[in-house]
């Protein structure tokens, strides 16, 4: 077996599997160089897969399973460098694939396992360039199968999984993989063997075939097998004097004629076996061009040695002809009536089939018999196939179940020369199609086809009508759902309003019942007046919408100046309007002169009033502080097209409520006049109508021939814009009072739903409650100013109040102030009460307070919901205030009871002293943190603190409200009960066991213990 030839001149330097041999081409003698076990000096294996002459006049020899060699050529011994484990500058395999001596004269070798080694002169020692995969720069793979140097001077590398380039001037890689998706990549992972030929075209020979580099976009071009190699495994390359590629493969060689030009049509000429090779099959990178033009392929047999120019061409092309017709695998006779052959098939030029002739074969052959075994054919069924199937020496074409139509048979051959045959044999065949594709029987498949979609389509018709019909019976169900939940979030909401004035309506008259009068009776009554109106001006509205919606409601039109109307309902709110500091201004736009003179128009004095207090109301609420309110009123005349000419021109007057609020989202604004409708973005900032007062005020208006728009955009403000006609020819006779001139005066009081008392200060009371020694410290957190005055006057006695006035501004002061329990309204604006327990119990900080939800929302769900969010308790408005006190002095008792157990208590567990998982796991993490540094009596709070990730202020506060003691205070505790655990085990002496808990003073450690348990250590242990 024939490894590796290297040709020098008159030498030809052969490896093999059993050694090396040094033939003289002259003299025709051969020296043999075996390994010998008992001479160092010999070669180290038999196996030679590597030769090489360096620029340094050396000779290297590379073996399987010995290493590199150095030959000495005139001691003819061999100096040999092996892998060592222990030493990284040894080889890094002792298995040689390739040497190569690159143009600087530096040495590289090629290795299984071991990668690319760079061989250093002087130190004698090598480099390994390996694969890292944690590095971006590295060679692709440890087994390095050929070497090339470029012309570029840069280093072509083959090893398993790609083939790479190396910079060795800059040390970095370049990796050339296959890739599916991507022809022009190279067609296999990796490369048998890299050649330069002398166009300097870079090619590389692997297992799929030949590949050609394009230095101009780093992609490849493959030859394969349909291109007219003999074989796709490429095992050599060699340029002849002449320019063709010979390539050495696993069924013989290929000459690639002009390869170097690399012809767009390649033309290969192949020889095999019969052609005097030593076999069909050559080795691995066994090839050699010597200085005289021979080239030398090694295989299993020996090797060949040619000139290529001394090889005879033979340009005869064979022709073809067909040889015989089979169906089902039988040949078809000829001249039987029902016989689709009536003479020979190679005189015919069509053949008819049935459609039940299904599968048929047709024979050929090429008319060549000097080398007839390497005749090679290919054919194609036009019609049937796009492509040429090339199918060596096979001489029969099989098809099966081919439709009916008409196709072209055409068959070609190669003979072995390499030429196809420029004319190629054909004959057409048509295929009868069955009775069921006929054209007739297509049209009558069209004729049942277009039944068949008119009755689907009656079908799906009949069905979308059906559907429809179910669609508009659900959008009725919906309708009448949709309106029974507003009128049950309706009830809901009018439930609220009236819950909060009856509660501070019963709650200051139970307390004259129990305590008598006060110094403080006159703002209770007035609180008792406010809500006992507020509550009567709810139920007038609904009382008077009901009229409307019965149609009892009868206009009783005055002549009436509504600049004075609008200006005292503007005094009633002026107050609230101070309190929220609210900017308002109310202009007139008339014509100069009428400034002066009364605006009368033909009103109802007492619906109009509600109408602008419901609009002015509406505005203050949701308009936040610094915020504006404006009401325009303008005096127009407009011109009605619908209307006789006589009657076009009207007088009207218009009225504008603008807001700087939050604004209306679009999608509301077409609903906004709807009964019982409330806008999310409403409910969004904590107010909760009863979704009425506008659906009254637009009836109002209608009711007065009047109309009413509004205008609004997310973000800012709101505009209500009302035209009321003036004179009274849109009125009924009965409609009008002409009795009276002069306007009545309002019989409806009008009282701002959200009246603030601003009497009163909180830092003042907060400075006055902290003088209450040993109070507990209670935060209150409601929106309406009279509830939340009452129950500051209520708890004030016995606690110390903290009051604010929505969810946001409690959790500011929650955070700040620490308190020992929190009462919570639950519809608020801003932060409702829901997010603001669900926040406070999240944040490690605040999660140990008690919460009482105060609320308006009686409902088991509401009540249900209140308490998953982490509620201690919840109380329905009204509500009694003695039960109120009652639950926050049992709440805040039950901490205090919790506390104390702690301080007796030894070894008490976290979930013994909490209910709150955040708690459990804030003291089980301080217990460990304590238990870790119990032993060290230097462990203080600044570390205590650090190790929890808190500040000392932080820790004290939180130790505090859990356990009642100082930080300090509670590691000490701990340190306490830990020892009491280890007395009563007996663990150790006394003495011993209050160093082990931290105390260096075994009388301090008996002074603390006896002061949490009331006893000595020596008593507790018995």
């Amino acid at each position: 077996m024939i490894n590796v030839i290297y040709e020098e001149k008159d030498l030809l330097w052969i490896g093999t599997e059993k050694g090396l041999n040094i033939l003289n081409k002259k003299t025709g003698s051969v020296e043999y160089y075996n390994y010998n076990p008992y001479d160092d000096r010999s070669i180290s294996s038999n196996s030679v897969l590597a030769i090489c002459r360096d620029k340094k006049n050396l000779m290297w020899i590379g073996t399987w399973a010995g290493g590199l060699n150095l030959f000495n050529e005139e001691s003819k011994t061999f100096t040999r460098y092996k892998y060592n484990e222990h030493d990284e500058t040894s080889l890094g395999s002792n298995n040689i694939f390739d040497i190569m001596c690159d143009s600087d004269g530096d040495l590289w070798v090629a290795t299984m396992g071991g990668g690319l080694n760079f061989y250093n002169y002087k130190t004698q020692n090598f480099k390994r360039y390996g694969t890292d995969f944690q590095e971006e720069n590295t060679i692709s793979d440890n087994w390095v199968e050929c070497l090339l140097e470029s012309s570029s001077g840069d280093i072509w590398i083959s090893t398993t999984t790609a083939v790479d380039i190396f910079d060795k001037h800059n040390q970095r890689f370049t990796s050339f993989k296959h890739d599916t998706s991507d022809p022009s990549s190279i067609n296999y992972n990796g490369a048998i063997f890299l050649y330069e030929d002398s166009n300097k075209n870079i090619w590389a020979g692997t297992e799929s075939g030949l590949n050609l580099f394009n230095r101009e976009d780093s992609t490849f071009s493959s030859y394969q097998e349909s291109d007219g190699l003999p074989n796709n495994t490429i095992k050599g390359i060699c340029e002849d004097n002449k320019g063709n590629l010979w390539l050495s493969t696993n069924y013989g060689l290929s000459k690639f004629i002009n390869g170097i030009n690399h012809p767009k049509h390649p033309k290969f000429k192949n020889y095999n076996i019969s052609d005097g090779l030593q076999g069909n099959e050559f080795n691995n990178r066994c090839v050699c061009k010597g200085h005289d033009g021979i080239l030398y392929f090694g295989g299993n047999n020996g090797f060949n040695a040619f000139k290529p120019e001394d090889i005879a061409q033979d340009t005869e092309s064979p022709e073809v002809v067909l040889t015989n017709f089979l169906i089902f695998n039988k040949p078809v006779e000829i001249g039987r009536e029902d016989s689709p052959l009536q003479k020979h098939i190679s005189l015919c030029e069509e053949l008819r089939l049935n459609y039940n002739h299904s599968v048929f074969c047709i024979e050929y052959a090429a008319l060549n018999f000097l080398k007839p075994d390497k005749n090679r054919y290919a054919f194609m069924l036009e019609g049937f196939e796009d492509d040429w199937n090339y199918v060596g020496n096979q001489r029969l074409a099989t098809y099966t179940n081919l439709d009916a139509g008409e196709y072209i048979f055409r068959v070609k051959a190669i003979g072995h020369d390499d030429i196809w045959h420029e004319q190629d044999k054909s004959i057409r065949i048509i295929i009868i199609p069955p009775w069921w594709k006929t054209w007739w029987a297509y049209l009558l498949y069209f004729v049942l086809g277009i039944s068949f979609l008119y009755s689907i389509w009656r079908f799906q018709l009949n069905r979308a009508k059906i559907k429809h019909e179910l669609i508009l019976e659900q959008q009725h169900a919906e309708k009448l759902e949709e309106l029974n939940r507003m009128k049950s979030r309706f009830f809901s909401n009018i439930t609220h309003e009236f819950r909060t004035p009856l509660t501070l309506i019963m709650g200051p008259v139970k307390q004259f019942l129990t305590d008598g009068v006060q110094s403080n009776f006159s703002d209770k009554c007035k609180m008792i007046l406010r809500n006992s109106e507020k509550l009567y001006h709810l139920i007038n509205q609904l009382l008077e919408l009901n009229k409307l919606e019965a149609g009892f409601i009868k206009l009783e039109a005055r002549e009436t100046n509504i600049i004075p109307i609008i200006e005292k309902i503007i005094l009633s709110f002026s107050s609230l309007m101070d309190s929220e500091k609210i900017k308002f201004n109310f202009s007139v736009i008339r014509e100069p002169d009428q400034i002066n003179t009364p605006l009368n128009i033909y009103i109802d004095g007492d619906k109009f009033e509600k109408i602008i207090n419901n609009l002015l109301s509406n505005a203050i609420k949701f308009t936040p502080e610094e915020g504006n309110i404006e009401i325009i009123l303008k005096d127009f005349i407009v011109g009605h097209k619908g209307q006789p000419a006589k009657d076009r021109e009207k007088e009207y007057i218009e009225i504008i409520v603008k807001d700087s609020g939050r604004g209306i989202p679009e999608g509301d604004l077409n609903r906004i006049f709807d009964r019982f409708y409330q806008v999310d973005n409403s409910r969004y900032s904590g107010y909760v109508g009863t979704g009425i007062g506008l659906s009254l005020v637009k009836e109002l208006v209608e009711l007065h021939r009047g109309t009413i728009k509004v205008e609004s955009a997310t973000g800012k403000g709101t505009s209500f814009i009302l035209h009321l006609l003036k004179g009274y020819e849109h009125f009924e006779s009965s409609e009008i009072m002409r009795d009276l001139k002069n306007t009545e005066e309002s019989r409806s009081r009008i009282i701002p739903d959200n009246y603030i008392n601003n009497d009163e200060n909180q830092s003042a009371v907060l400075k006055k409650i902290t003088n209450i020694k040993n109070s507990s410290r209670i935060l209150i957190i409601e929106d309406n100013p009279d509830l939340l005055k009452y129950l500051s006057d209520c708890l004030c006695k016995k606690y110390q109040i903290i009051k604010a006035k929505n969810g946001e501004e409690g959790v500011g002061k929650a955070l700040r102030y620490i308190p020992d329990l929190i009462v919570s309204d639950l519809i608020m604006p801003n932060m409702d009460g829901l997010t603001f327990c669900s926040t406070i119990k999240k944040d490690e900080r605040t999660s140990h307070i008690p919460v009482i939800f105060l609320t308006a929302r009686a409902s088991g769900e509401s009540r249900i919901k209140g308490l998953q969010t982490g509620a201690d308790d919840y109380i329905c408005k009204p509500f009694e205030i003695n039960e109120l006190e009652a639950r926050i002095q049992n709440l805040i008792d039950q901490r205090q009871q919790l506390k104390e157990k702690f301080k007796r208590k030894a070894g008490l567990k976290p979930h013994e002293i909490v209910t709150s998982s955040l708690d459990k796991k804030f003291l089980e993490k301080g217990l460990l943190i304590i238990e870790k540094n119990i032993s060290d009596s230097n462990f203080s709070v600044e570390k205590f603190a650090k190790e929890m990730a808190l500040s000392r202020v932080q820790l004290y506060r939180k130790i505090r409200a859990l356990t009642g003691q100082t930080a300090s205070e509670f590691i000490r505790t701990v340190r306490i009960n830990r020892a009491a655990q280890l007395l009563k085990q007996k663990y150790d002496n006394i003495g011993q066991i209050a160093f082990f808990v931290g105390f260096n003073n075994p009388s301090y450690f008996s002074k603390c213990f006896y002061k949490q348990f009331g006893m000595y250590p020596s008593n507790y242990s018995e």
